[in-house]
């Protein structure tokens, strides 16, 4: 008997929060964006006395995922994604162009120095800003995208006095989502509110826990917050399942919309109304879902099985078909064997790009925006050409981060500037990149 490959718990209520006791000595992540390592990091050590390790959204350990199945579930006869080697178009043999050909420089935006920017929409951006004191590690800010003025929405966490800090947040035009942590206690609580123009509204409790479960991923979609609820892989709970979690903002009512029996993997990302996550698959070995749900209702708008332990870092449900990438080889997975990032054509081919991934994508108009090691860089499949956004002066090595995912209409990155020589201690530098208007180029990214 065939098992269905994805577990759907649409609408179960939650239970009421309990305790949870915990002996974990720090936090564990926060942020695909890692230097808000060094912002917690620092912090957490002046004021603990220990040292306090982050990473990115999801643990780094080899067998965090493999090893910490949920329950012995039923063997099922699945059938996974499989790509031939002849069915990719590879990046590789892409000509070189321009990057003037594609984009134009519209405005460049300094924020304070180790500054995390999430774009919320056409306007404005949600900005983490670095506290002046150990007690406010963080603060919360809007940056209207179109004027450079960053205006700051929390000072810090509401239960700062208390011991807790602003740890992780994500918006959208109308709804806030965030976490508080206590880096004493590693109990975290998310909190919710309605947004107006970069103003939040009565802040909402909506769930809270320690140690043995980690600080949930955030994602936002309209008035719809969503958050992971997932156990620590070496903690007490390890066996026990994950949940995505959500709550509309104006009537906050949070529920358990969709349940994992095991770890799922990447953040949760949203664009075009769609919600991307990668759950386990119930099934005795190790399999990863690619699933997309339709924020609106949450039903299944679509699913992928990827080959037998093969992991994805980011997964993103675009304009009809999965983007996603790896970082490691699987020399079993045919067309799939290699780290990179694989675009879905719509029409039985695969886009690989075979560079080293690390964020999530963007479709711009007809182009992938990616960002590999250091720069990031523009697919265009109709024409089979690439370009690459050139560093600026002086910025540090990692380069430029994409402060978005999913499609947009414009390309915005960020990157920390050094200002060597000139005594001051740096700055975050903000480009936003607009079409250029002159290039004709056709349509090549999905359906």
């Amino acid at each position: 008997m065939k098992e269905k490959p994805y577990k759907h718990t649409k609408n179960e209520r939650l239970e009421p929060i309990a305790n949870r006791e915990s002996t974990d000595n720090g936090l564990s992540a926060v942020s695909r964006r890692q230097f808000i390592s060094g912002m917690l990091g620092a912090g957490a050590a002046l004021a603990t006395g220990t040292l306090v390790v982050t990473s990115g959204c999801s643990s780094n350990k080899k067998d965090d995922l493999e090893s910490v199945v949920a329950k012995t579930a039923q063997d099922a006869d699945i059938t996974t994604l499989r790509v031939a080697v002849d069915q990719l178009v590879e990046s590789a043999t892409f000509e070189e162009a321009p990057v003037s050909d594609y984009l134009v420089l519209e405005s460049t935006w300094d924020l304070p120095k180790g500054s995390l920017v999430y774009v919320c929409d056409k306007r404005k951006a949600l900005v983490l800003v670095p506290g002046e004191t150990t007690e406010a590690l963080i603060k919360l800010g809007f940056l209207d995208l179109t004027t450079g003025e960053l205006a700051i929405a929390m000072e810090q966490a509401l239960d700062h006095n208390e011991g807790y800090v602003i740890y992780d947040a994500r918006a959208s035009d109308s709804a806030l989502i965030w976490i508080e942590s206590n880096m004493q206690t590693t109990h975290w609580q998310v909190y919710c509110s309605t947004l107006d123009n970069g103003i939040p509204g009565e802040p909402q409790l909506i769930d809270e826990g320690q140690t043995d479960y980690e600080p949930p991923l955030l994602c936002v979609s309209g008035n719809k917050v969503y958050w992971t609820y997932m156990p620590d892989p070496l903690g007490a709970a390890n066996k026990e399942d994950s949940y995505l979690k959500a709550t509309t903002v104006k009537t906050v009512d949070p529920q358990i919309i969709y349940t994992s029996h095991g770890r799922m993997i990447t953040n949760p990302l949203a664009t075009e109304g769609i919600i991307t996550l990668v759950p386990r698959v119930d099934t005795d070995n190790v399999y990863y879902q690619l699933t997309a749900l339709r924020v609106d209702d949450d039903s299944v708008v679509a699913v992928s099985i990827l080959p037998q332990a093969l992991k994805v870092n980011e997964a993103i449900y675009m304009s009809g078909t999965f983007t996603f990438c790896t970082e490691n080889n699987y020399d079993y997975a045919e067309g799939l064997a290699y780290y990179g990032t694989y675009r879905d054509l719509g029409d039985g081919s695969y886009l690989h790009v075979n560079k080293m991934p690390t964020s999530a994508a963007v479709q711009f108009k007809q182009h992938l925006m990616l960002r590999s090691t250091r720069n990031v860089v523009g697919i265009d499949v109709a024409n089979k050409r690439f370009f690459v956004i050139e560093l600026m002066t002086d910025s540090v090595d990692y380069g430029d981060i994409l402060a978005a995912w999913g499609v947009q209409d414009k390309v915005i990155t960020y990157s920390t500037i050094t200002n060597k020589g000139s005594g001051s201690t740096g700055k975050t530098r903000i480009r936003v990149f607009g079409e250029q208007v002159d290039n004709s180029q056709t349509t090549g990214l999905g359906q």
